[in-house]
């Protein structure tokens, strides 16, 4: 490796030292120090040997062929480029050699996502490449910012694709990370390796095509894995999306052998003030107690002000740093506090620096967070600039010990091992009377309705306490996303009225030989662990190490047979009972002298999607007359991304001992899929050595069928073997005619639109709408005057500036009875600034009746004293800029004008547009994108100023919800579209937005520094007529024209005979004509009518 940089002095490159960089497995460190000032460029080139004896193939996204081959006494080199950093980034032409003087290093734009230049290796191995038509010395064209993006598994992306680890060699070995994060050994990143099963690429294949026919053989029954109800069937894993604890307040990971424990509370030990706040009452003391309403009080005190360093600023304020005996020491707590405020403007929370908490009620409740440093609460007041106070009822951290992490610290990765390690487990904390639990949300593999049989939750839980009124009730649950609520599944077969069988086992599940009668108001299993000494758990599937034997006898591994748990692997002393083996689902228990128990049963909690049954009470109770309704699986119970949820359900009842801690503990847990093996089609599917018992690390032969991991899933659809012709969309690009506009366009207004300032924290305003940002408080005077009434006495311009005692005097005029003095100060209020402080010192020794500040919008202030002095902060901008000084009297006097000046209140405003969907049915593509029109004010503040609108998060103006205000303002998400604004702009002008998209409908309008008022809001919607991908074919039209959809030029003739089918899926939503016309040669065979003029049918399949 070597590394080489540019000077902005100098045009030739340079090789840094080899004393200034280190690289090892995955990274590369640079100290640039000393040339950082003149710093222009950064080339840094590596290399790697190739493979001679390997030959290989590798793939691009336009599937163009080069052939190649690499000699193993040259370098083969690779560059990538993954996200805009501070520095640019180069990449050398592949026609030119990096050592070469006429050497190509082009340098990357901000716009490429990523490009790489694959390995080829061996003579005749092959390369696919993009077509380059632009690019290089001819800039960027569509083959490098639009080609879609495919995993390499030489990079390990993580959950993120804007940067990646690569891999230490380039056959995919890693000496440190192995093959935890890349595939191995020439493995993942060559096509006889992997089929990458992407839409854009990827053609679907039969399971026979893409592997050995040996294996796939439907007449074969003692095929190489698991023949039974006339298929063969293999068992697929699901991806854990989520772990969430329901109505539960610490959910911690513990090792076996550890039984969980409680936190060590940490209470408030001092608090130290920063450059305001004090003591007010109360003591520490009361903070330790959240039972009662005492508390440790604090007050404001005044920062700035005349006589101190910053005279212009005047705040009163709390600045507070809660510490507790020892410091925090940058470990992780679930921390819990309640402080009220009263009288601040503004309050807020602030962890390691970041808010977390604002409002003038903050309560935390076992929040959890990282790395704790610092814990500062922070108050201010301004207009006025009075007292307030503040009050803490409750403070406690607890810390959380590196040996039993949290599972909110844990990464989805780190929680799935945990789940399936039998010497892990995850436990959550209850401690008031009510139901909990933990929810499981997983991604189903892809899988057609035709291929899926079953969906299996395998699983084996405990629940431990101190005390036991009875053992606490339990229940699976399955989350209906049409209903938005949880529905209890059947945990004992069904009978044909669809209620509980008459035979539950119930001797099984709450086994004790010393009672005869059975709990059965809810589901009440004995799964009760006291103590180490007194464990009881409860399993269902393959949730503890077992094996099959060379007979094909099931066993399960002697820690298990010994009385072996997931929450003591080593317990030893237990017997087996067999006398439930040959119950429904084999049940098998092993029991200690005190006839404490694990009870697991074989089978697993199935899900037939074709058979399915809920109910939805929460512990349905194992009786009879317990009856289930039939529900829609498929429609129901999976959202569009084929996510499933289920939750383990307890409740800690109002008989358990109020102070008795209880803990739901869960060791395995995983959901598979058994489905048909017909049309799997895999994203990551390893080489496989058949003459080996081993076949592959992500396929895992069991006595159930076949595992299969990595990112496996099913087709969508099968299709007969015997077809003569088959156009799925997929392959062959179609065609739109019968028009010439390719998009249709609706225009609407935004579903919502407000804004929210940061001066009115708890609040949002319909009007004006607003796009504003200024945080710097400039103190200014008036420049110009004008004599409307009165004379002159003495005085200049300049003695307006300072309250130092020059004055700017004038006399009155008669006006008839009255004696009048009028002045008008020019450019006031002037921008930037939407709200301004106005700070004034006006006297008259004559006492007239009353003086006046008046802007055009009214008075501002008055006094009928003779003395006019002081300041009024937060003033609305005028309609305009000028300000008036106005005396009335009855008699002659004189006003002394000691100081008028103004300044504009930092401040933010911002708009929150929702931009709703169009009324036409539109899939997302890169053709359908949204924009949004609007105008801005001839006012625009710091002259130009960046529009800038970010994605953001849903917010809500209505509704029982929490309303949207500053305070509770969405979080921007991505950064969409910017555009400056000046003088020169149009006034009405348009932003682009990018894609429409379902649930990112939500913007928001930021200024980067300045602003202008925004009116006119005009939703635009571009759509296109056509869309194909996927394996879908799309049209659609609001005018009047007939379109056609047509294929290409099929390669092959194919004959169609009176007795053949000809299928087509269709979705129709028209009450026109739709015909499907055939032909040959170029000349039409046949039409054939699919939906008829007139229809009413617009659901039509």
């Amino acid at each position: 490796l070597k590394v080489f940089y540019n000077l902005t002095t100098s045009s030739k490159w340079q090789e840094l030292g080899t004393d200034k960089y280190r690289f090892a497995r995955n990274e590369i460190k640079l100290d640039l120090e000393d040339i950082w000032t003149e710093l222009d460029k950064i080339k840094i080139s590596y290399a790697f040997l190739s493979q001679i004896s390997e030959k290989k193939s590798s793939i691009e996204p336009s599937f163009k062929t080069v052939a190649g081959s690499a000699s193993p006494s040259k370098f083969t080199l690779s560059s990538k480029y993954f996200s805009d950093v501070s520095l640019p980034m180069l990449l050398l032409s592949h026609s030119t050699k990096s050592l070469s003087s006429s050497s190509d290093w082009q340098l990357l734009p901000s716009e490429v996502a990523l490009q790489e230049v694959p390995v080829i290796s061996g003579f005749g191995s092959r390369a696919y490449y993009p077509t380059i038509t632009t690019g290089w010395a001819h800039g960027w064209g569509a083959e490098y910012t639009a080609m879609p993006q495919l995993e390499n598994s030489l990079a390990f992306y993580d959950e993120f694709y804007d940067s990646a680890q690569l891999s230490q060699y380039l056959t995919g070995q890693d000496d440190y990370y192995g093959e935890s994060l890349f595939d191995g050994r020439f493995e993942g990143n060559y096509i006889d390796g992997v089929w990458m099963s992407n839409p854009y690429v990827s053609e679907s294949y039969n399971f026979s095509e893409l592997y050995y026919p040996e294996i796939h053989d439907v007449t074969n029954s003692n095929g190489l894995f698991n023949y039974y109800d006339g298929s063969q069937q293999a068992m697929v894993e699901s991806n854990l999306i989520s772990l969430d604890p329901y109505n539960s307040s610490i959910s911690l990971i513990y090792d076996e052998g550890m039984l969980p424990q409680e936190l060590y509370p940490h209470y408030l030990d001092s608090v130290n003030y920063g450059i305001f706040g004090a003591f007010n009452d109360g003591s520490i003391a009361n903070t330790q107690n959240d039972t009662d309403d005492d508390w440790y009080g604090m007050k404001s005190t005044l920062y700035g002000g005349p006589g101190t360093p910053d005279p212009g600023t005047e705040i009163h304020g709390i600045d507070a740093d809660l510490r507790i005996d020892g410091g925090y020491q940058g470990l992780d707590y679930y921390v819990s506090l309640r402080i009220e405020t009263f009288g601040a403007d503004f309050s807020k929370l602030k962890i390691n620096g970041e808010q977390v908490a604002s409002g003038s009620y903050i309560e935390l409740d076992r929040v959890y967070f990282q790395g704790v440093n610092t814990i500062k609460y922070h108050a201010e007041k301004y207009s006025p600039a009075t007292e307030f106070t503040a009050r803490l009822y409750y403070f406690n951290v607890e810390v959380i010990n590196s040996s039993a992490p949290a599972v909110e610290g844990a990464t989805i990765f780190e929680l799935q091992e945990v789940l399936g390690n039998y010497s892990k487990y995850v436990s959550t904390l209850k401690e008031e009377c009510g139901e909990f639990g933990l929810e499981f949300t997983y991604q189903l593999p892809l899988v057609s309705k035709e291929s899926l049989k079953q969906v299996h939750i395998n699983f084996d839980a405990s629940l431990i306490s101190d005390y036991f009124w009875k053992q606490y009730p339990f229940s699976l649950q399955a989350y209906n996303y049409e209903q938005l609520r949880w529905e209890s599944l059947p945990l004992f077969p069904l009978d044909f009225s669809n209620t509980y069988v008459e035979d539950l086992d119930l001797d099984f599940w709450e086994w004790s030989p010393t009672n005869s009668s059975y709990e059965i108001d809810k589901f009440r299993p004995k799964w009760g662990t006291q103590n180490a000494e007194s464990m009881n758990v409860i399993g269902y599937g393959d949730c503890v190490p077992s094996s099959i034997d060379d007979s094909d006898e099931f066993s399960h591994d002697s820690q298990v047979k010994h009385g072996g748990n997931f929450l003591d692997n080593d317990k030893t002393g237990y017997q087996v009972n067999n006398l439930f083996a040959n119950e429904d689902g084999v049940k098998i228990l092993y029991y200690e002298s005190d006839y404490d128990a694990n009870k697991y049963q074989l089978e697993a909690i199935k899900i037939d999607p074709d058979d399915f049954y809920t109910t939805t009470m929460d512990f349905p109770a194992p009786t009879t007359s317990t009856a289930f309704t039939k529900a829609d699986f498929y429609d129901d119970f999976l959202d569009p991304l084929s996510r499933f949820k289920v939750r383990v359900l307890t409740m800690k009842e109002p008989q358990q001992q109020a102070d008795a801690d209880a803990y739901l503990c869960i060791g395995n847990f995983k959901v598979q899929v058994q489905a048909n093996t017909d049309y799997l089609n895999y994203a990551n599917f390893e080489n496989a050595d058949l003459s080996g018992a081993h076949i592959s690390d992500k396929m895992i032969l069991t006595s159930n069928g076949l595992l299969l991991g990595g990112e496996s899933g099913f087709q969508v659809k099968g299709f007969e073997g015997n077809q003569k012709f088959r156009d799925d969309f997929r392959r062959y690009d179609w065609s739109l005619e019968g028009t010439t506009e390719p998009h249709v366009f609706e225009s609407r207004r935004p579903e919502q639109l407000v804004t929210i300032r940061s001066l009115h924290p708890n609040d949002y305003f319909e009007e004006p709408i607003v796009a504003y940002k200024y945080l710097e408080a400039l103190r200014r005077h008036p420049i110009y005057r004008e004599e409307i009434s009165g004379s002159l006495v003495s005085g200049t311009q300049s003695d307006v500036f300072n309250d130092d005692g020059d004055y700017l005097i004038y006399e009155s005029e008669k006006l008839g009875p009255a004696h009048v003095i009028e002045l008008r100060f020019h450019d006031v209020f002037s921008e930037p600034g939407k709200t301004f402080n106005l700070y004034f010192d006006i006297f008259s020794s004559f006492s007239p009746e009353y003086i006046e500040i008046r802007s055009s919008d009214g008075i501002i202030a008055s006094s009928n004293t003779g003395l006019l002095t002081g300041a009024c902060y937060n003033i609305p901008a005028p309609a305009l800029e000028d300000l008036y000084v106005y005396s009335y009297s009855s008699s002659y006097h004189e006003l002394k004008i000691d100081m008028i000046n103004y300044e504009n209140v930092p401040e933010e405003f911002q708009t929150c547009v929702d931009l709703g969907t169009p009324s036409m049915p539109f899939y997302e593509s890169p053709e359908d994108i949204v924009s949004l029109k609007l105008n801005r004010s001839s006012t625009i503040h710091a002259g130009s100023f960046n529009l800038m609108a970010f994605s953001c998060d849903q917010f809500q103006t209505n509704g029982l919800g929490e309303q949207v205000s500053w305070n509770n303002r969405p979080n921007a998400i991505n950064l969409v579209s910017t555009r400056t604004i000046s003088h020169s702009s149009p006034i009405r002008f348009s932003l682009d937005l990018g894609k429409i998209r379902r649930d990112g409908t939500c913007h928001a309008l930021k200024a980067e520094a300045g602003g202008t008022d925004l009116s006119n809001f005009d939703v635009h919607f571009k759509i296109a007529k056509k869309y194909q991908e996927c394996g879908m074919l799309y049209v659609q039209t609001n005018a009047s024209e007939t379109l056609s959809l047509v294929s290409p030029t099929y390669a092959h003739n194919i004959t169609i005979k009176p007795s053949d089918q000809f299928i087509l899926e269709l979705k129709a939503l028209t009450s026109g004509q739709v015909n499907i016309s055939l032909f040959s040669g170029g000349n039409l065979v046949r039409t054939i009518e699919l939906v008829p003029e007139g229809n009413q049918d617009h659901g039509f399949n």
